[in-house]
């Protein structure tokens, strides 16, 4: 039995045709990508801020100076146009009107580090910390403060001598004053244990990939990673690539790309806990709910709803903590960090002196001394940590993006504390790249899902 289809007009998309402009776009914006300093001039500025030569390194970003943002503003424009050209419910045009606002805003904040980069003005400052607070939020002052209190009880309950002391007590000068009753947050042992069971029950066949051996060098972790996606994801996964990339400074999964990239350093060795732990995040949460979101007809479930990162990172942390069946505070150096420089107005090098502190002290036990090796790796990491916040040439621009690892964690505690033992509320964590607590997203995830009919029929 034959169907009459009708011509569409030359100048109509098609709602698929809309997914893959969307889908092509979030290639192309790539905001780490923009804001990755040079080799060279980046490793030279760090050894001199080491050295005490430097309170604030400089960055030269090469792919920011280049970029036309403009061209990509008129690129949204037009998608937007053709998304207003075609007949689609809205739910799920909702999304996609949605997620091209977050595009505009996020070119909007890295035109505007562009031209602060070019002219230092207040202006493109302002415009900014505008749209980076709209696309990824800002530190809370509670929350801030509290971890600021509980930090303070952390190190002072330690009794500490000689050098331990001498770094406690320059801490302790370090750290604003606050006045808070805010408490650190704890799910409860129930909840701990419910998670536990889903990551072993939705993770295992990852996690059985990996051999007995007490390290892994970056080739062992490429192949493991591959091996996952292409052999226990029923063909899923096939079309994705795990690289290794001699300018990745950590693991990055891009959906958009469909590659898994690992930094190419022949010298780096990963722990079996840390493999484990790779497994169930990037593959088992980056990789595997994009792969779930791509079985759908909403592009974005894919790449990401409007505003899901936070859910997105949280679920991450959740799932390595589950693992261990055991909670623990996540991204609070990159909060601590954060808040510290935009309610206190700390520079770099106020902020790294901090954190490297923080990490040698809560590392040692009472009467312990720091060794020179962890004090040496406790500056190199939080140089890396404040690195991460301080954007733009002068590396004075906040940008609040890592924040989404504290935010998140706390976001999905309280989403299984809220719905445990309730197998349909797991299923919603896995319905693609979405936010749980977002009745949108979700409204958008079922009907996709449900739509969307098996490949041998459609």
């Amino acid at each position: 039995m034959s169907e009459q289809i009708s011509a569409q007009p030359e100048n109509t998309k098609t709602p698929d045709a809309i997914a893959e402009s969307i889908g092509n776009f979030s290639k192309r914006l790539d905001v780490i990508g923009y804001f990755r300093p040079e080799p060279t001039s980046s490793e030279q500025q760090k050894q001199l801020f080491m050295a005490g030569e430097i309170d604030q390194p400089i960055k030269i970003c090469p792919a920011l100076e280049q970029a036309d943002f403009s061209a990509l503003q008129q690129d949204i424009i037009s998608i937007a146009d053709d998304l207003t050209s075609i007949n689609i419910p809205d739910k799920f045009r909702a999304p996609y009107e949605a997620q091209l606002h977050i595009f505009g805003r996020t070119a909007d904040m890295l035109q505007a580090a562009q031209e602060y980069n070019q002219n230092r003005s207040p202006e493109s400052r302002k415009k900014f910390m505008e749209a980076n607070i709209e696309v990824y939020g800002e530190p809370d002052r509670d929350t801030y403060d509290g971890l600021v209190t509980d930090l303070k009880q952390s190190i002072t309950n330690k009794n500490f001598t000689g050098q331990a002391e001498q770094v406690k007590q320059e801490l302790l000068d370090l750290l604003p004053e606050t006045n808070t009753n805010t408490q650190p947050y704890r799910p409860s042992p129930e909840t701990i244990d419910w998670a536990q069971n889903i990551v072993q029950t939705i993770h295992q066949p990852f996690l059985d990939l990996i051999p007995d051996q007490d390290q892994f060098s970056p080739e062992q972790l490429k192949d493991l990673f591959a091996t996952a996606l292409h052999e226990t994801m029923a063909g899923a996964a096939d079309d994705w690539q795990v690289i290794l990339d001699p300018q990745a400074k950590s693991i990055d999964v891009d959906p958009p790309q469909k590659i898994i990239r690992i930094p190419d350093n022949s010298d780096k060795r990963y722990s079996q806990q840390i493999v484990r732990d790779m497994m169930v995040h990037e593959i088992g949460v980056h990789a595997l709910r994009s792969i779930m979101g791509e079985d759908t007809n909403v592009e974005m479930l894919r790449t990401g709803m409007p505003g899901y990162l936070n859910a997105e990172e949280g679920l991450g942390v959740v799932s390595e903590q589950a693992l261990k069946g055991q909670y623990a505070d996540r991204g609070v150096p990159y909060y601590l960090i954060a808040g510290g420089q935009y309610f206190y107005h700390q520079n770099f090098r106020q902020a790294f002196e901090l954190i490297w502190r923080r990490d040698v002290l809560l590392g040692l036990k009472s009467d312990q001394e720091p060794s020179e090796e962890a004090i040496k790796k406790a500056k190199d990491t939080a140089y890396s940590q404040v690195s991460r916040i301080n954007r733009g040439a002068d590396g004075d621009l906040l940008w609040f993006k890592d924040l989404s690892y504290y935010n998140g964690n706390r976001k999905i505690w309280d989403y299984l504390e809220q719905t445990i033992d309730n197998p349909d509320a797991v299923l919603d964590l896995y319905y693609g790249k979405v936010d749980p607590t977002d009745r949108t997203h979700m409204r958008a995830a079922w009907d996709a899902q449900a739509r969307k009919p098996p490949k041998d029929h459609s």
